[in-house]
């Protein structure tokens, strides 16, 4: 059973395992299943390096997202062969700008799909509720900060609004969700313009792929814009003793986030939930990374079922 702190001066720190545990179905692949007769689904599939097995969690979807291959995603879009009769060099000016415009707005679909997703997403049964309500206590008092895109915090708990600082957006008030890879070099660099033999590299669809590469950098979580906004937030919340994280991956895209917290907050006394063996393996090395001399609690998380 878990029995969280009460304390006035905690904060929590709210990752998709929380929505979880409350019964709500917010996994990847329940978004994969949403959008399974959308174009992006079968664009996650053509030109992405996306795992689909039920286990993925969310910052594995997201940190996925830098495999785009140019190249395929030229092939996907490609209709013509340039050794065709009827072939014409407009043609390739033609897929340069189509790609162009599909890797301008391909981010902007994805973040009004995760939105549309989470408006849709069904109220868990009452009696789910009601036994994670008797496992989970949160004060009232306490302030959040919610890497969800849910409202599961005033729904369920009936938390002030202004108690809850949603770092990636809340699908309720925006479409403009916040999500990403944190991958710095891309899979697919652009090539030298002449290769180990002095021949050029450059092809009919360079410039194409280029165009699509730029996906690369726009589909990159925007960690630096969003830390400052999360300083100023954390300057107008007072003192913090306790910071208790629940249901949140560790993952190395979110990793800059944490290590500000650390920082920013250096007396707290951190505790990390975990459901299995393998939040504990990343709880291991989320640890060798982010320093907790003597400050940190790990606490078990049961199912409700």
């Amino acid at each position: 059973m878990l029995m969280c702190l009460l304390h006035p001066n905690t904060l929590f720190i709210i990752g998709n395992g929380f929505d979880l545990f409350h019964g709500l179905r917010t996994s990847y692949s329940d978004f994969e299943q949403f959008i399974s007769r959308e174009r992006i689904y079968e664009e996650f599939g053509e030109f992405f390096d996306i795992k689909t097995n039920g286990d993925r969690l969310w910052n594995n979807f997201e940190n996925d997202l830098h495999t785009i291959s140019p190249g395929k995603m030229v092939e996907y879009y490609k209709e013509f062969d340039v050794l065709d009769e009827d072939f014409r060099p407009s043609f390739i000016y033609s897929l340069e700008d189509e790609l162009s415009e599909r890797v301008e707005h391909l981010p902007t679909e994805i973040s009004n799909k995760l939105a549309e997703w989470i408006r849709a997403l069904p109220q868990p049964k009452t009696a789910d509720l009601e036994r994670s309500k008797k496992l989970l206590k949160l004060g009232l008092n306490a302030k959040f900060i919610s890497f969800n895109y849910t409202s599961t915090l005033t729904s369920i708990y009936n938390i002030n609004r202004k108690n809850i600082y949603y770092i990636h957006g809340n699908a309720e008030e925006t479409d403009e969700l916040i999500f990403g890879h944190g991958v710095e070099n891309c899979l697919y660099p652009v090539p030298p313009i002449f290769d180990e033999s002095n021949e050029p590299t450059r092809h009919f669809y360079s410039d194409s792929e280029d165009a699509a590469r730029g996906l690369f950098n726009l589909l990159k979580k925007p960690v630096e814009d969003v830390l400052p906004k999360l300083k100023s937030h954390c300057e107008g919340i007072g003192k913090i003793d306790n910071i208790i994280v629940l249901g949140h991956s560790l993952g190395d895209v979110d990793l800059q986030y944490f290590q500000f917290l650390r920082t920013f907050f250096p007396e707290a006394t951190w505790a990390l939930s975990y459901y299995n063996k393998a939040d504990l393996n990343r709880i291991k090395q989320f640890k060798k990374i982010i320093d907790f001399p003597g400050k940190l609690k790990i606490i078990k998380v049961f199912a409700i079922n």
